[in-house]
């Protein structure tokens, strides 16, 4: 598990390494914290800590919101999303994915942050439970599905 970041990465070099001259088999990259996605519902909820500012700093979260809810309130259906960590090039080398492909193991995908996972490990409450249909769910979903399928495959060979 890796962050995009060339620090994080550079910890994943070494042990992927260590893994290849140890003969031990890596069941793939997995990319963390590569984006962040805000559910736009979220800014519904005052505790929630999220709110809108202006280009001088004041808080214009409750007038937003009224004009979101007036003019568009469809939007509150859906998440924004942008890359939490700048990657220095375009070059795909310089990416998990690119380092997976790099040392010959698979890429298991991106998992995005979320504060409702974040909200919920801290509540004790199931994650994929109560947000199964958001996107950091089905991201989890997938790269679970791949470890188990790549695992069942090495206990029908044992």
């Amino acid at each position: 598990v890796t962050t995009p970041q060339e620090v994080s990465m550079a910890d994943v070099r070494k042990e992927l390494n260590f893994c290849k001259k140890t003969n031990l088999n890596v069941l793939g990259v997995v990319e963390n914290m590569s984006d962040i996605f805000i559910p736009f519902s979220s800014l519904q909820e005052p505790s929630n800590g999220f709110k809108i500012v202006n280009s001088d700093g004041a808080d214009i979260t409750e007038e937003s919101i009224n004009k979101i809810r007036n003019v568009c309130p469809e939007i509150f259906n859906g998440n924004l999303v942008f890359r939490l960590f700048s990657i220095p090039s375009n070059n795909v080398e310089n990416t998990p994915l690119g380092m997976a492909n790099k040392f010959g193991v698979p890429y298991l995908g991106k998992l995005p942050m979320d504060p409702n996972l974040m909200k919920s490990c801290e509540l004790g409450q199931s994650f994929i439970e109560y947000f199964p249909k958001s996107a950091t769910a089905v991201a989890l979903d997938n790269i679970v599905n791949k470890i188990i399928n790549k695992t069942e495959k090495v206990d029908m060979i044992i």
